[in-house]
């Protein structure tokens, strides 16, 4: 019985330490940590903001594209939460007071409006996302997170040249 419980402590103490690592061995930089914060922030505006559309979007095409990117951020956001579980990580799941602010904005807007705001905003959104994934991608040495951002920044690319093809379909930006 004395084994039993010893090998049982022992696992625990394993379990316990396991988050520490990634799969590949390399913990997470202070870096890399800040990224998926901003990623988490990032990603529930972009979600937020995709719901939105759904309820106030005129276009149909629109609320296609609102209904991809939701799809899109649901599967990177079950990928960023394991790699944050596995690293001893919690990410925030609300926006900053600054997208917040944003957010209510485009919700006061009347549909029109709020197609022309909604477009303009995640074209800049993704090209802004683009930037950052290259960057970290530069930077990490986690294979579990370069996977990530890999799959992040693919993501970023289509969903800014789908935002540019609306805008310009939809006759956005003048």
């Amino acid at each position: 019985m004395n084994k039993f419980r010893l090998t049982l402590v022992a696992s625990a103490c394993l379990l316990a330490a396991a988050p520490a690592f990634a799969q590949n061995g390399v913990t997470l930089s202070r870096q890399d940590k800040q990224f998926l914060r901003r990623d988490a922030h990032g990603s529930a505006y972009e979600k937020a903001l995709s719901e939105l559309a759904l309820q106030k979007a005129a276009s149909p095409e629109i609320k296609d594209f609102a209904q991809r990117d939701i799809s899109a951020h649901t599967q990177l956001n079950q990928q960023a939460q394991q790699i944050a579980q596995q690293n001893g990580m919690t990410l925030p799941g609300k926006l900053t007071k600054k997208q917040q602010t944003r957010f209510n904005h485009l919700k006061s807007l009347d549909s029109k409006a709020f197609d022309t705001a909604y477009v303009q905003e995640m074209k800049r959104i993704n090209q802004s996302d683009r930037t950052e994934d290259q960057r970290e991608l530069q930077s990490t040495q986690n294979a579990q997170l370069k996977q990530f951002v890999q799959n992040g920044e693919t993501m970023d690319a289509e969903h800014a040249d789908a935002a540019q093809k609306l805008q310009t379909a939809n006759n956005a930006v003048k």
